[in-house]
């Protein structure tokens, strides 16, 4: 963090050098990156930083810690109703199949006789 508060051109030689994220390879590039794409603590911290900054601090999440750099920054606008009702209709329903599809597959297990093998519904352990 201190390399970085001194000399902010190094950003990306040091995160190609020393992350362990997938984006070292891009020198910490994320590309854009929307709501809801990233931890809420990462997407807390990038909201609240302008173009051009540098966390001040470390940025911790669920899977480590993160120096933030935010290159560009476009404040985007809701869309209406109108543009996201296809949208939405769509994933409604394929939400509706998916989980259709999957109470009729635990259905047809429960029914079945499996032999030589353990069936375990998820989140439940074979122990």
């Amino acid at each position: 963090m201190e390399k970085i508060k001194a000399n902010p051109e190094l950003f990306e030689a040091i995160a190609k050098a020393e992350s362990d994220c997938s984006s070292a390879s891009q020198g910490g590039s994320l590309g854009r990156i929307t709501k809801g794409q990233t931890m809420p603590a990462f997407e807390s911290a990038v909201m609240a930083m302008s173009k051009g900054a540098i966390s001040s601090e470390l940025v911790e999440t669920e899977v480590g810690f993160h120096i933030i750099r935010v290159d560009e920054r476009e404040e985007g606008e809701g869309l209406p109703f109108e543009v996201l009702k296809s949208w939405i209709t769509q994933y409604l329903g394929e939400q509706s199949w998916q989980k259709a599809v999957g109470g009729y597959v635990d259905g047809l297990a429960e029914r079945a006789e499996i032999i030589g093998f353990e069936f375990c519904r998820e989140g439940e352990s074979s122990d």
